[in-house]
């Protein structure tokens, strides 16, 4: 259980540091929330297979967070780095 709520912090960490708007990032929590109360149901297993699934959420906004960081570093102007960050948005929104 606890290993659920330190990555629901990491993942909170990671939308707020692309600034996704806090309307995706509550819904994203809420529906964390359900997931844990939900535990108390669920088998041993299952509650391992939602600790994974979380792990690789939070890998995979690492890991584009990390590509996006280098994009912004090597972008040469202001267009790029706002289509960089638009870009971003958009797949924080519907992905993460």
């Amino acid at each position: 259980m606890n290993d659920l709520y330190e990555v629901g912090q990491e993942i909170e960490k990671l939308f707020q540091s692309f600034n996704v708007s806090r309307e995706t990032l509550q819904k994203l929590l809420a529906k964390r929330e359900d997931l844990i109360r939900g535990l108390e149901v669920v088998s041993l297993e299952e509650a391992e297979k939602l600790r994974q699934q979380d792990k690789r959420i939070v890998e995979s906004c690492r890991a584009a967070k990390l590509n996006l960081e280098k994009q912004m570093h090597s972008a040469s102007n202001r267009n790029q780095k706002e289509k960089l960050t638009k870009t971003a948005s958009r797949y924080f929104d519907g992905h993460c």
